[in-house]
């Protein structure tokens, strides 16, 4: 299907439409890539109604929405918004489209963008603050997640000791406890066979 759509063939594209053709494989993000470095919106429409996601980054790592930004292409950067392009997901490089456009000094992106984090906003869930589950006419509250011991003061406890190391030489039954009592000649009953 990209091979008939980049060459412009009708009926080729007609044919393998009507058999269920799609663009859903290789490497999508490329071929939009290559509508937008082509200036070429049509082509870029056409993959996007053939199932083709206009979104995708290439596997050079940019989308075709940094290339139309790039390209101070407004026209393509709006169709491609218009195919659910997030302006704050980074490219390969870290470059954000609103990054991109703000570096590159495009104004008019800039305002379409901020029109269209305007108008696509999305609403973020907020959890109440205190969370119950009905239950047999009653309202069962469920635990809050939020630690319950408080934090280390050491005004609060100068007078506790701290704990007591544990002695670091009580090695008689290891090799090193052996050696050192034979070495000594302290207790040679270790080495004794009963």
């Amino acid at each position: 299907m990209w091979e008939a759509l980049q060459g412009n063939h009708k009926n080729v594209i007609k044919l393998l439409s009507e058999n269920g053709a799609a663009i859903t494989s290789g490497d999508v993000g490329q071929f939009a890539l290559t509508a937008v470095e082509q200036n070429n919106i049509d082509l870029l429409e056409e993959i996007a109604k053939y199932g083709g996601d206009v979104t995708l980054p290439a596997t050079c790592g940019t989308t075709a929405l940094h290339t139309a930004i790039s390209a101070g292409n407004t026209e393509m950067v709006k169709f491609i918004l218009d195919q659910g392009a997030d302006v704050d997901k980074p490219d390969l490089h870290g470059w954000t489209p609103r990054a991109l456009a703000d570096h590159q000094g495009q104004e008019e992106i800039q305002g379409l963008f901020e029109n269209w984090v305007t108008e696509n906003k999305k609403t973020v869930p907020t959890t109440p603050k205190h969370l119950s589950v009905p239950y047999g006419g009653k309202s069962i509250a469920k635990y809050n997640s939020e630690p319950t011991i408080a934090p280390f003061s050491p005004s609060l406890h100068h007078d506790v000791a701290p704990p007591r190391r544990r002695r670091a030489d009580n090695f008689q039954n290891s090799l090193v406890g052996m050696m050192s009592v034979a070495s000594t000649g302290k207790n040679a009953s270790v080495f004794s066979i009963p």
